[in-house]
């Protein structure tokens, strides 16, 4: 029976307080097809390639299957704990680092080698790590070349520096040059910098970083591509724009809510008393 498998960050991985939120899990219902995710919020792209070589190696992904592959930047790190903590791996990248409390149970490994990783973040050849990326793009092409009947889906939050020419494209491999940070960017008015719109809460309130209505037209497009094996049809302008505002405070949210442009949930709540020092009501 076919199915559909889910690799990558957050762009596709069930909301972090609602496994069932998310345009994947609207794409099953439209198809009707149970779903593997293995996609995990602030992973790296080499946690994802690793699970999906691993799965095509085990034979778990069946010709016929709809493959979906999210990669995510090449800013993030991966080392050998991000297997047992993949979502570290943008926690502990050159942006994110000095805001993490090194104290923290959950730290240990990074109290543990902190300097050593400030070190290779300064160090690191990204030129290389992008040319590395663009490898992953050809082999997913490859894979979908040799695997005719699957459909593979591949999509990247943010646009790669340095590509290798593709060439020629299966007619299975559906490949949106979209960033998809673009569409997400696009819901903010003014937008300047992901970092400075949640700077009041840390953590993204939307599901994939969409507002519940660009879900629902972003799982209905993919829907249609796969039924076209046409990925051309998604275009920026089909998606809502300045939905938010330039900087996300608690009484956007509630109003975001009220508008059912997000879902209320309480872990986003305690992340804006946490972060502002405030005694918001929970209910």
């Amino acid at each position: 029976m076919k199915q559909i498998l889910s690799y990558g960050d957050s762009f596709v991985a069930p909301y972090l307080y609602d496994a069932t939120l998310g345009w994947v899990q609207l794409l099953s219902k439209k198809t009707n097809l149970s779903v593997i995710n293995k996609a995990i919020r602030a992973s790296s792209a080499e946690f994802c390639m690793k699970n999906f070589y691993n799965d095509v190696e085990k034979n778990t992904i069946k010709n016929g299957d709809i493959v979906i592959i999210s990669l995510a930047n090449p800013g993030r790190v991966h080392f050998t704990v991000q297997n047992q903590f993949p979502e570290s791996a943008s926690f502990y990248s050159s942006s994110l680092i000095n805001y993490q409390d090194i104290n923290l149970p959950k730290n240990k490994w990074l109290k543990e080698n902190k300097e050593h990783l400030e070190w290779y973040l300064t160090n690191v050849d990204l030129e290389l790590i992008n040319i590395n990326h663009s490898c992953y793009v050809h082999a997913i092409k490859n894979y979908a070349e040799n695997f005719p009947d699957t459909t593979v889906i591949l999509l990247s939050g943010w646009k790669l520096e340095k590509e290798f020419p593709l060439g020629i494209l299966p007619p299975n491999f559906l490949y949106l040059k979209i960033p998809l940070m673009d569409i997400s960017s696009q819901e903010i008015k003014d937008f300047s910098s992901y970092f400075h719109w949640v700077s009041d809460c840390i953590i993204d309130p939307r599901v994939n970083h969409f507002s519940n209505d660009n879900l629902e037209i972003f799982a209905d497009l993919i829907f249609q591509s796969i039924k076209k094996l046409d990925i051309s049809i998604i275009t920026l302008d089909k998606f809502k724009k300045n939905i938010f505002p330039k900087k996300l405070t608690y009484d956007d949210y509630l109003r975001s809510v009220s508008n059912k442009d997000v879902n209320y949930c309480n872990e986003v709540v305690k992340y804006f008393q946490k972060n502002n020092e405030k005694k918001y009501p929970t209910d």
